[in-house]
């Protein structure tokens, strides 16, 4: 298929507009029909990738299908959640997990950010809480623990999540300093958000001035700028 060929070049519309001319995109392998998907996607074909996606499943009885239908169950949670088809696009995240226990926290994670994006903080709490019991240092799961519980007005419960979020992000950032800058902001932010609404205001000054240091040792250490 020569939309193959434009999508190794990474020109996805022009891999898609060929994609459409075939009659017969299905009779592709696994490896072949994981491109097509990914191409119409990245091209804003999204439901043109969704029904490349849902044929690939619902061949899962063969063997390569079967051995990529992690891939395809993740993709199909971000044509999904695109498309606005929350509910469903969390049905494949839970699915992705539970075919790959060794990457569930990933899912879950999705899964539960998705159910936070929908204002479903309570649903979203078990998944979250799942992902760290799999003992992943998950400083993103630990931080949308964080939020759903300052979202539920229980701050209190808040600022464990959010400590342990700030030592995930620190622990990676002394392996790679820009990762996940970020994300560690952001948990400070939170941190101070829990404590200022359970009224310690000593504990808020300590992380509002942790987090100042930050910025500015971030400052410092990227942008020169002291």
């Amino acid at each position: 298929m020569r939309g193959l060929d434009f999508a190794s070049r990474k020109y996805p519309e022009k891999a898609a507009a060929e994609f459409k001319k075939c009659n017969h995109l299905t009779s592709g392998n696994v490896q072949q029909l994981k491109i097509i998907a990914k191409t119409f996607y990245d091209a804003g074909e999204v439901s043109a990738s969704l029904e490349v996606i849902d044929y690939a499943l619902s061949q899962k009885s063969t063997n390569q299908v079967k051995n990529n239908a992690t891939w395809f169950l993740d993709m199909r949670g971000t044509v999904l959640d695109y498309l606005n088809r929350q509910d469903e696009a969390i049905s494949s995240y839970k699915q992705a997990a539970v075919l790959s226990p060794g990457e569930s926290d990933m899912f879950l994670g999705k899964a539960g950010g998705l159910l936070m994006k929908t204002k479903r903080y309570r649903e979203a709490l078990p998944l979250l809480e799942r992902c760290i019991k799999n003992g992943a240092m998950n400083g993103f799961a630990y931080q949308n623990i964080g939020n759903c519980y300052l979202e539920l007005n229980t701050p209190a419960k808040a600022i464990a999540p959010l400590t342990a979020s700030i030592n995930a992000f620190q622990a990676f950032r002394k392996r790679v300093p820009e990762a996940y800058m970020p994300g560690l902001i952001q948990s400070h932010k939170y941190l101070i958000k829990a404590y200022e609404r359970t009224s310690n205001q000593s504990e808020k000054l300590v992380w509002q001035k942790r987090l100042d240091a930050l910025i500015l040792d971030i400052n410092d250490e990227f942008f020169g700028v002291h």
